[in-house]
C-alpha cells in the first residue's frame, strides 16, 4: 500500500517575494486571484519541538485544477520554510494532503520514518463565541523519500469551501483580473 493515501490538493512553494510570484504565475499560467493572508502565525506552533517563531505571508490560488500556494518567510527565526531554502532562494516546499483521520495519518507518516517538522492550528475565522474556529495542520519532513515536505492539513468544510471558491474564481476572468484578495 503506497504512503500517501490522499489527492494532493494544492502544491506551495518558497518565494522571496509573494506579490512578485502571483503575478509571474498569473502572466504565465492564468493562475489566480490570490488570496494574500499577511503576517501569519500559527496558534500553538512547533517547530521540531520547539516554540515556533516564523512570520510569514502566505498566498493561496488556483492554476487550473490544482491549488498553489506562495509563502514568504519576513523573519531569520528557524523554520520548515528555512529548512528548505536558505533566505534569497526558492521553490518547491510541499505537497498539501486533507485526510479524514489527521492524527492517524500523521502516524503513518511517522511509522514510514518521516518526523513533524512543524505543526499549528489554523484560526480558519472567529466563531460567534468570539473564539477561532481552528484546523490542526502538520508539516511532514519527507524529503527523504519525496524530496519536499508534506502538509497534512485537518478537514473542515469551511477549508473546503475556500478551495471550492477559489477554483470558481480562477474559471471568471472577470474575477480572476482581481489578482489580490484579502482572506476569506
Amino acid at each position: 500500500m503506497s504512503l500517501v493515501r490522499y489527492p494532493i490538493i494544492q502544491y506551495a512553494y518558497v518565494v522571496n517575494d509573494v506579490e512578485a510570484a502571483c503575478l509571474r504565475w498569473a502572466d504565465m499560467f492564468g493562475a489566480g486571484p490570490f488570496l494574500i493572508v499577511p503576517n501569519f502565525r500559527g496558534l500553538n506552533g512547533r517547530y521540531r519541538g520547539q516554540p515556533a517563531g516564523d512570520i510569514v505571508t502566505h498566498a493561496l490560488g488556483q492554476c487550473g485544477a490544482v491549488n498553489i500556494q506562495f509563502t514568504q518567510q519576513h523573519n531569520d527565526a528557524p523554520s520548515v520554510w528555512r529548512d528548505m531554502y536558505p533566505k534569497g532562494s526558492q521553490g518547491l516546499h510541499h505537497v498539501m494532503l486533507m485526510p479524514d483521520d489527521i492524527e492517524s495519518e500523521r502516524q503513518r507518516f511517522e511509522e514510514a520514518g518521516c518526523v513533524i517538522g512543524a505543526e499549528f492550528d489554523d484560526p480558519l475565522k472567529v466563531g460567534e463565541d468570539g473564539q477561532p474556529i481552528t484546523a490542526r495542520v502538520y508539516y511532514i519532513d519527507a524529503r527523504p523519500l519525496i524530496g519536499c515536505f508534506v502538509e497534512l492539513f485537518e478537514g473542515s468544510d469551511l477549508i473546503r469551501g475556500t478551495l471550492e471558491t477559489l477554483a470558481r474564481l480562477n474559471h471568471d476572468p472577470v474575477e480572476r483580473s482581481r489578482l489580490f484578495r484579502d482572506a476569506l
